[in-house]
């Protein structure tokens, strides 16, 4: 039970940061298009250590832009994960994720645009987020053979 709880935390931190994702994305994406100019290496300028060994510019430039690159698929990949998780759920039920977690509205916004009361629109969204949480976090088993139909984890660390 209270490992469900923390899966459930955890979606929920998920899509709230969903928006935060995509911006970090162009960010990333921004500081690699600037840092792209690779020059040539000049020695004079490189700092040796005992064992004679360098870090040059280039080689600097190229780590950070692989750092970079890796967080850009990481952050994709979880709005990749995000997508296909809500394209699964029911019309109603993606609306309500969408609209409060992703769009961060209130109740009150959520229940005026939909046109459902609010203890609907909360029991839309607790029924969502379980079955969220068993596509993020668990294996779906078919009822009738008890086949394991997919799996889906999601890999975002440290975001």
């Amino acid at each position: 039970m209270n490992k469900e709880l923390n899966q459930i935390k955890k979606l929920e931190r998920i899509l709230s940061n969903y928006r935060y994702y995509k911006k970090m994305i162009q960010v990333y994406k921004n500081r690699l298009e600037q840092d792209n100019t690779i020059k040539g290496i000049s020695y004079d300028k490189e700092k040796t250590q005992a064992t004679n060994k360098f870090h040059s510019d280039v080689e600097t430039n190229v780590l950070k832009n692989e750092e970079l690159q890796y967080r850009i698929d990481s952050l994709q990949n979880t709005i990749n994960n995000i997508d296909n998780a809500l394209n699964l759920l029911d019309g109603d039920e993606r609306i309500v994720l969408q609209k409060y977690y992703i769009n961060n509205l209130s109740w009150v916004a959520i229940t005026q645009q939909v046109h459902i009361s609010r203890r609907q629109c909360i029991r839309i969204r607790d029924d969502a987020i379980d079955k969220m949480q068993s596509i993020f976090f668990s294996q779906v088993v078919d009822k009738g053979t008890g086949n394991i139909q997919f799996e889906l984890e999601l890999g975002v660390k440290g975001f």
